[in-house]
C-alpha cells in the first residue's frame, strides 16, 4: 500500500489521522509521526493554524474494503475531491455511507468525532482540504454562493455524514481568494499556492471530461430556470446562473447556443418582448405598469426597446391589433 501524504509546517492547532500506511513522503515538516512494526507508519498529530489549509494528497495501492479511520480534534470543513478509484464515506456510528465516484467533489462538516473511508478499487487517489471551522466564515464571506454552506449565515451545520457535492465554480473561488499578497514571499505559503493551482488544474481537467448528456442536462437546467424567472433575469441573474452551472458566463452562451440556436440574452430578451405583446394585447395594463414589471427606468426606455425589436411603438402596436376585425385576431 503506498500512501503520499502533503502536510504543512509545525503550528499549533491540531488534526489527529489515525492512518496505517508503508510509505510517507513529506516534502515539508510535520509536527509528529511514529513508526511501527513492518515499518509502517502512524501520523500522529498534524496541525495547523487557522490562517492555513491542510492539504492531504492520497495515492494508495490496496485490497478492497480497505478502510482508514480519520479522528478530527477540532470541527473542521473538509472539501474531498476523488481522481481515480471509489470510495465510500461515513460516520464511525454507521449511518448509510455516501459513495463518491472519479471526478466528483464533496465539501462535509467534520466534526470532533470518527470517520471512516473505505476503499472500493485498488487503485485510489484522492485530496483532502481541512478548513478550520473558525476560519470558515474568512474563507467564504466574500461569496454570495459559499455561505450557504456556513452555519452562522443560515444557522445550520453541514453534516459529517451528508456531504455536499460541490461545482467548479466553489474550487475556483477557494483558488481566488487563496492568493498570496504580491509582498509576501514565504516558503510555504509560495508552496501552498502553487500546490493548489496544480490541484484545480487537475480537477479542471477531469471536470472537463464530464459526459455530453450530463451538459446538457445542465443546459436544460439553465433554459427552465430562464423561463421560470424571465422577470428576474439582468445580467446579475445570468452572473448566478453560471455560477450555480459550475461555468464561465461565455461557456454557458456557447453551450446555450449549440443547443437553442440563440445566446441567454438574445433568449432573454426574446421571451420579455412576447410577455410584454402578449400584456398590450390580452390586458389592459398601462404601459407605467409594463414598464415597472419589466425593471425599465422609464416607459420611454421601454417604448425606445419594443420598437427595436418589433418596429411600431407599444400603442400602435396595441392599435393595431384591436382594430383587427375578430376573425383575424
Amino acid at each position: 500500500m503506498k500512501f503520499i501524504l502533503t502536510l504543512p509546517e509545525i503550528t499549533s492547532k491540531e488534526l489527529l489521522l489515525k492512518g496505517i500506511v508503508d510509505t510517507v513522503f513529506l516534502p515539508l515538516p510535520c509536527s509528529a509521526y511514529m513508526y511501527l512494526k513492518g515499518g509502517r507508519c502512524q501520523i500522529k498529530n498534524a496541525s495547523f493554524d487557522r490562517e492555513c489549509l491542510l492539504i492531504e494528497h492520497y495515492i494508495i495501492s490496496c485490497e478492497k474494503e480497505y478502510s482508514l479511520t480519520i479522528q478530527a480534534t477540532s470541527n473542521v470543513y473538509v472539501l474531498l475531491m476523488l481522481f481515480k478509484g471509489s470510495i465510500a464515506y461515513t460516520n464511525i456510528n454507521g449511518i448509510s455511507p455516501i459513495v463518491l465516484h472519479p471526478g466528483e467533489t464533496i465539501l462535509l462538516f467534520a466534526r470532533q468525532d470518527m470517520y471512516n473511508i473505505t476503499f472500493l478499487d485498488q487503485k485510489i487517489e484522492l485530496y483532502t482540504i481541512s478548513i478550520l471551522d473558525t476560519f470558515s466564515p474568512i474563507l467564504f464571506h466574500r461569496n454570495s454562493l459559499l455561505p450557504d454552506f456556513v452555519a452562522d449565515f443560515n444557522n445550520k451545520k453541514i453534516n459529517g455524514t451528508l456531504p455536499q457535492k460541490m461545482d467548479t465554480y466553489f474550487i475556483m473561488s477557494l483558488k481566488r481568494l487563496l492568493k498570496v499578497p504580491k509582498n509576501n514571499k514565504t516558503r510555504y505559503e509560495n508552496y501552498l499556492i502553487n500546490r493548489f493551482s496544480k490541484l484545480l488544474s487537475a480537477y479542471k481537467g477531469l471536470n472537463g471530461k464530464y459526459s455530453v448528456q450530463h451538459t446538457s442536462l445542465k443546459i436544460n437546467e439553465i433554459h427552465s430556470d430562464l423561463t421560470i424567472h424571465i422577470l428576474q433575469a439582468d445580467n446579475q441573474f445570468i452572473r448566478r446562473l453560471a455560477r450555480k452551472n459550475g461555468m464561465s458566463i461565455s461557456k454557458m452562451e456557447r453551450l446555450f447556443k449549440e443547443k437553442y440556436g440563440t445566446t441567454v440574452r438574445k433568449f432573454i430578451n426574446e421571451k420579455k418582448f412576447e410577455l410584454i405583446s402578449d400584456l398590450l394585447i390580452k390586458t389592459e395594463i398601462s404601459l407605467l405598469e409594463l414598464s415597472m414589471k419589466f425593471n425599465f427606468s422609464s416607459v420611454s426606455a421601454l417604448n425606445r426597446a419594443f420598437k427595436k425589436h418589433y418596429g411600431t411603438t407599444m400603442r400602435k402596436f396595441r392599435g393595431t391589433y384591436k382594430n383587427q376585425p375578430l376573425s383575424k385576431k
